[in-house]
């Protein structure tokens, strides 16, 4: 690890120290767990710029799975009555 310093508002430092307090860490750590946080997902972001529709919506059906949407059984053969209202 390379050692660096950062300036934190009075507020931000207050918050970082606490922090640190209840889950029996330094300061260094949740900073560092922020930045990854934050690095992974930008990092995240650019990887999904690249994407074809076809792996987005592979990826949306995936989503789908995880949060246990339901469809209609016949959403398939009456797409349209469902996305612009039976004619």
């Amino acid at each position: 690890m390379l050692r660096t310093q950062i300036y934190l508002t009075p507020k931000l430092h207050k918050e970082v120290r606490e922090e640190a307090f209840q889950k029996n860490t330094s300061a260094s750590e949740i900073i560092r767990n922020l930045l990854e946080e934050k690095y992974n997902k930008a990092q995240k972001k650019s990887a999904n710029k690249n994407k074809t529709v076809g792996e987005w919506l592979i990826l949306l059906s995936e989503e789908a799975k995880q949060i246990k949407i339901k469809a209609p059984s016949d959403l398939a053969s009456k797409l349209d009555d469902y996305l612009y209202g039976q004619k």
